[in-house]
């Protein structure tokens, strides 16, 4: 009996000391979930910018120098040697891309022969390779001067700068994954004027030269102020230009020339215009048919006023131009997710946005796919929060592009 008594008290003692330690697991897990909502997801002042964990600079593979991949040159046109010059603006917030490629003359004879059905090729692999790698490209020209067997490609990259806590961060991601390169990996020459790779893309000589506003001292990997990661680089956002400055500036003039280009195609296709096609939905139509402007980016829809901003918005080859990746509107923060950045098997490219309202959050997605191209007008719409929508709007093919937040 005795034997018994002593067995249940051990096994009584044994079950509490089970329960305490159950009890204090959950504890612990719960103050860890607490303590992580509280730091990473929503520590956020929706007066200021806000800074996700690690967002933008995101580890690309590891190309050794030796891997380089040449884009633009055919490879039965081997060249003498290539240099490229990335320059990226504070000014307009783009990147201005200059390719020079120098050929023997039998070669550059062979190609100004041939000169349109090279020019388109090169063309076609420009927009096709650095499009799947996310970048916008517009003023792209092809040239070549007889004097020097010299061919020279230049276009413009307009949506891979931004502003985020306080610094300006141009992505340089579509070009160094496009040529196999890493600003780290690959062993960039750090300078005060920006970043420099020398070697040998398919055993042409090559240069790439990457020009940022100058320092007081060379561009650190992962260095502050000012620095660079395996695909960015950074630096202290001193001055800030009308396409970027999103708070400050009222985009009523540039948003009324593409709402009134909208317009007239959605008119043409009520008038059953066969040859125009158009496909928008609900809200989008709403704002496209009945918005007036009011006050400084403000605008009313059907006897309701709307704060807007805009996140995306471009036309006609860079006529238009604005992008930002980081905005407020009524009581919600949103912000652009630049790692996520992809491009999908059916040749969609993809767009991830946060939305922060006080303690919660949304993820969502704005795809620019070639089936929407087959539309003169194309406009969809996202209710994120109540009376906040996002609106999504392509013109004219693909001519022009609109990404605008809405607060009733």
């Amino acid at each position: 009996s005795k034997i018994m008594h002593r067995n249940s008290l051990l096994r009584a003692d044994t079950m509490k000391t089970v329960h305490l330690f159950l009890i204090l697991i959950t504890a612990i897990i719960i103050i860890g979930i607490a303590v992580y909502r509280q730091g990473i997801i929503y520590n956020t002042n929706l007066n200021h910018s806000i800074t996700l964990p690690s967002p933008t600079y995101t580890k690309i593979s590891s190309y050794s120098q030796t891997s380089a991949s040449n884009i633009t040159t055919p490879p039965s046109l081997k060249p003498r040697n290539i240099l490229i010059v990335l320059n990226a603006s504070n000014h307009d917030m783009t990147i201005k891309y200059i390719e020079k490629i120098n050929y023997n003359k039998e070669s550059f004879s062979t190609i100004i022969k041939n000169w349109d059905n090279f020019a388109q090729n090169i063309t076609n692999k420009i927009n096709q390779t650095y499009t799947i790698h996310g970048a916008y490209i517009a003023n792209l020209s092809l040239s070549y001067n007889e004097s020097n067997n010299m061919i020279t490609i230049t276009f413009t990259v307009t949506n891979e700068m931004w502003i985020n806590d306080n610094r300006i961060v141009a992505d340089f991601l579509w070009f160094l994954e496009a040529w196999r390169l890493d600003f780290i990996n690959s062993h960039f020459m750090e300078t005060s004027n920006g970043l420099i790779w020398r070697g040998d893309v398919e055993n042409v000589p090559t240069i790439i030269t990457v020009n940022v506003p100058k320092q007081t001292e060379p561009y650190k990997a992962w260095g502050e102020p000012y620095g660079h990661c395996h695909g960015h680089i950074w630096w202290p956002a001193t001055s800030r230009g009308q396409y970027y400055n999103e708070t400050s500036t009222n985009y009523n003039n540039i948003l009324s020339k593409y709402l009134l280009k909208a317009r007239e195609i959605y008119q043409e296709s009520l008038k059953g215009n066969t040859s125009v096609s158009a496909r928008i939905e609900g809200f989008a139509k709403n704002l496209i048919a009945n918005a007036t402007f009011v006050g400084e980016n403000t605008l009313i829809i059907n006897g309701s006023t709307y704060k807007y901003r805009v996140l995306e918005l471009w036309y006609n080859h860079g006529e238009i131009n604005v992008s930002n990746k980081s905005i407020n509107v009524g009581n919600v923060t949103i912000v652009f997710l630049p790692k996520n950045k992809s491009i999908t098997y059916t040749g969609c490219s993809v767009r991830e946005y946060i939305a922060f309202s006080g303690w919660r959050y949304r993820v969502f997605t704005v795809y620019s796919c070639p089936t929407i191209g087959y539309y003169d007008l194309y406009g969809g719409y996202w209710k994120i929060y109540d009376n906040i929508y996002l609106v999504h709007l392509t013109i004219e093919e693909g001519k022009g592009e609109a990404i605008l937040v809405l607060a009733k």
